[in-house]
């Protein structure tokens, strides 16, 4: 038997239908590059702003917030304060005229301190608060749907300011005795914006519980000494600097202040005079 041999004829592609072939693969892969490039430029743009928040001290007392610039019209900042929840529960306490609050309060207070506020600038500032501060960046186009994601919250805890203890004297004068040199300490709120503390705790060796004077009360406190205790031979008086006003009858107590924003009470300055 004769072997058959089959003879496959492999037939040459024509010049330009080769030419044509390699133009639409390189289309095909130029297309695929461009579309993989503009998936990741609008992913880019749509990435979150990276945040940076810098605290500054006297006499500026401010709080820088800054960020890197987006492809967007504008920017949404949402920053909250812990001292704001706090005043935020004072005055929830004060209108239902209880010393507590329900989880619920709680939360609409936390709610209730976080602020908004938009801005087409890369930086904003803040009046410096003592506690935590957080804060986040989102972008913000015309069309909701070129936003940029919000930023993670950045946490800052911002360090109080301490009043210093007020300066006095006792003195005997008589029967009395009497506070004398009464200094009250200074404060800043701002390179234009300085005063004197006016409201103090008080207390002394004989009664423990601590009351709230003004200055004025302190500098016309008097003790006569027919009056005190026998078995005493000492008096100690303690005073200290409060960062809160209080109404002078002592009905309402005021943190909603610049100073209780940026400032601790002082610690107690002590004054002993003996008796006999």
């Amino acid at each position: 038997m004769e072997e058959i041999k089959e003879t496959k004829e492999v037939k040459e592609i024509p010049k330009k239908q080769r030419i044509l072939l390699i133009t639409i693969g390189i289309i095909l892969i130029v297309a695929i590059i461009v579309t993989s490039l503009t998936v990741a430029i609008l992913q880019k743009q749509k990435e979150a702003p990276q945040v940076s928040v810098e605290v500054l001290a006297q006499p500026d007392n401010k709080i820088v917030v800054s960020w890197n610039k987006k492809n967007t019209k504008n920017y949404l900042v949402e920053f909250y304060f812990s001292l704001d929840q706090k005043i935020e529960e004072e005055k929830i306490k004060k209108e239902k005229g209880s010393a507590s609050l329900s989880e619920e309060e709680r939360n609409t207070a936390y709610k209730n301190s976080i602020k908004t506020l938009s801005t087409n600038e890369t930086k904003i500032e803040l009046d410096r608060k003592r506690g935590t501060f957080k804060v986040r960046v989102k972008g913000v186009s015309e069309k909701s749907k070129n936003d940029t994601a919000f930023s993670e919250w950045q946490t800052k805890e911002i360090s109080a300011y301490k009043l210093d203890k007020p300066q006095f004297k006792l003195e005997k004068k008589g029967e009395k005795i009497v506070i004398k040199n009464f200094i009250s300490p200074t404060y800043a709120i701002n390179s234009t914006e300085s005063g004197k503390i006016i409201f103090f705790e008080y207390k002394d060796s004989i009664n423990d519980s601590i009351e709230i004077f003004s200055k004025v009360q302190i500098n016309i406190a008097e003790w006569t000494i027919p009056s005190l205790p026998e078995d005493i031979n000492q008096l100690t008086v303690y005073i200290r600097a409060v960062n809160f006003e209080q109404t002078y009858d002592g009905s309402t107590k005021n943190i909603d202040t610049a100073i209780y924003r940026l400032y601790e009470s002082s610690d107690f300055a002590e004054y002993s005079i003996d008796i006999i």
